[in-house]
């Protein structure tokens, strides 16, 4: 090689030169730029692991307090001790605070001569009887281990003292009153009209029984009101002795025929007797996953034998009425602690005797304590079309509606006041047959549950079923041949309990002051975590920018040094067109 030329290596991002080369300075100023910038860099660095801590224990901090909750409710939510105020509460509500009402309102037939004839009825309504509902539970036995309490229940309803002033609605139940439960009014008869229906079923006997039924109407003072009775309400809803139809049991049973008739009928039971009861029984702890759910229901254990409505041919038809009949649920006073937004629920309904889902409808708060509000779904009132297993409870007519027949021995159906989510056809051949001028709304009518989600409880809840028979012609029966076919409203039956203010206060002290700072936790350390995550990117791409600046300018010094030092590198873009090459001779 000639002497005098140079060998300029080339780094990545400084050049170096092999003899004589660059200064210390532009050698050393990454070195530099580590010790100047070095705290700056250890700031940003502990400012974004502080905002990384800071938001992931605001994420987590909901989900801590929310076990923490959950472990106190559940040490308290359990009915293995019988002197604790859970147990109390649950043995004998009204005891301890909760106040249960129901409320019903019926029907009066105000055209019983046309109707007879034929003529569409023309009903009104009568109302409210509202009575306190006080649920007994006593003679407690427990398991072995505990987890099972089995009791005897009694229910009965007292009439509310208040008087209705002049006017009231019938349906106005805010006003916790009643009329007298001796007011008389028209209506069908529920056990006559189910025992005609069910003459059809005697083969060769049901001539003669017609015969013989129509033989002892024609000797009543009354005739048509073996159809049509005028009775009070007291009788109509909690039962009366039809003396026909206890001439009409004895003349079957001659002919060694049972089950046909019932000369004693009552829509609600009014029991007093404390030992005219079976055992029910439910799990204790809430700890198992099943707190309150039933293992037996009025000697019943797992299951009940009222749904066999389906065909048993194929496993399937089997399979449908295990499931009507198993017990699923809790009572419907609570439910297992820690329900999730969206979660369906059960409850058991002995009024109906069947089990039933709930669907979670809305978030509301009630006493300054947010609950889930939970609602009857309208599948549950499916027919075979929409839902082949609701052949099990022998809903093979329109939807919208519980076949009871086989529940209470009478083509009773029970439906949401009038007729909600059912089909239209319930309502026809019903006159004046309406709530009034604000119609019907769900709001008012339909059944829910507010429940405080990390308790389980119901803090408040309306029931409301309202009963209506299905009435058709009977054939050759004298007062039964121009019956219009229509489903004739009986009465509502509303149910409606509350927790009160200063129970539900000392579950918002507890309960509601955790979730608040649960909820402070969450959002205080995520938006205080966010903040500074975004301080430290801010501040890291400050620095990344005034390095590369820095870096920027340090090429430009770099380049006019060589330059100056070395006509190798300062060669004209002439020069280099020529031919000339660095490190060559021309020669």
């Amino acid at each position: 090689m000639a002497s005098g030329t140079r060998n300029v290596v080339w780094g990545k991002s400084h050049p170096t030169i092999s003899q004589g080369g660059l200064n210390d300075d532009v050698i050393e100023r990454p070195k530099k730029w580590l010790t100047e910038h070095f705290w700056r860099k250890l700031a940003i660095a502990f400012c974004a692991v502080l905002g990384l801590t800071f938001f992931i224990t605001g994420l987590t901090s909901k989900t801590i307090v929310d076990g923490l909750i959950m472990e106190q409710v559940k040490a308290q939510a359990k009915l293995d001790d019988p002197t604790s105020d859970v147990f109390q509460q649950w043995a004998d509500p009204m005891a301890n605070g909760l106040i249960l009402y129901m409320q019903i309102t019926v029907w009066n037939l105000t055209n019983p001569t046309e109707y007879l004839k034929g003529a569409s009825p023309e009903l009104d309504m009568v109302g409210p009887f509202t009575f306190y509902e006080n649920r007994l539970k006593h003679s407690f036995q427990f398991s072995e281990d505990k987890s099972i309490v089995w009791y005897k229940e009694n229910v009965s309803y007292v009439p509310v003292e208040r008087q209705c002033p002049p006017g009231t609605h019938p349906l106005n139940y805010s006003a916790l009153c009643t009329i007298p439960l001796s007011t008389k009014i028209y209506s069908v008869n529920i056990p006559f009209i189910t025992a005609i229906n069910l003459l059809r079923f005697l083969g060769p006997l049901e001539n003669g029984m017609i015969e013989w039924l129509n033989n002892q109407i024609k000797k009543e003072e009354r005739p048509e009101e073996t159809i049509v009775i005028h009775r009070n309400v007291s009788e109509v809803v909690f039962g009366y002795h039809d003396p026909l139809l206890e001439l009409l049991d004895n003349e079957l049973k001659l002919s060694n025929i049972t089950n046909v008739t019932n000369p004693n009928f009552s829509l609600l039971t009014n029991n007093s007797l404390l030992d005219a009861m079976n055992y029910s029984g439910v799990h204790t702890r809430s700890s198992e996953g099943n707190f309150g759910e039933y293992v037996a229901w009025q000697g019943f254990n797992g299951s009940v034998p009222y749904w066999t409505g389906c065909s048993e041919i194929d496993n399937l038809g089997r399979v449908w009425n295990a499931d009507a009949n198993y017990l699923q649920g809790t009572e419907g006073l609570f439910f297992q602690p820690g329900i999730k937004k969206g979660q369906s629920l059960y409850s058991f309904t002995g009024d109906l005797g069947r089990s039933g889902s709930l669907s979670y409808n809305s978030t509301t708060t009630y006493n300054d304590v947010e609950v889930f509000r939970y609602i009857i779904p309208p599948e549950d009132f499916a027919n075979v079309e929409e839902s082949p297993s609701a052949c099990a409870y022998s809903n093979f007519g329109m939807s919208g509606s519980l076949n009871m027949t086989t529940f209470v021995g009478a083509p009773v159906f029970a439906t949401k006041p009038f007729f909600l989510d059912a089909d239209p056809r319930y309502s026809e051949n019903l006159t004046n047959f309406s709530p009034g001028p604000g119609g019907v709304t769900r709001e008012e009518f339909d059944t829910f549950l507010d429940i405080e989600p990390y308790s389980g409880t119901v803090l408040n809840a309306q029931k409301q079923i309202q009963s209506a028979l299905h009435v058709q012609p009977a054939k050759h029966v004298t007062v039964a041949e121009k019956l219009p076919y229509s489903y004739f409203p009986i009465m509502i039956n509303a149910e409606r309990g509350s927790i009160p203010r200063n129970i539900t206060q000392q579950l918002a002290d507890t309960i509601g002051t955790a979730v608040s700072y649960g909820g402070y936790y969450f959002y205080g350390g995520t938006t205080v975590g966010a903040l500074l995550i975004v301080l430290a990117l801010v501040l890291g791409f400050r620095l990344h920018r005034q390095l590369n600046g820095l870096e920027a300018e340090e090429n430009t010094e770099n380049g006019t040094s060589l330059s100056a030092s070395s006509p190798l590198l300062g060669q004209t873009r002439d020069q280099s067109q020529s031919g000339y090459l660095p490190g060559t001779n021309s020669n």
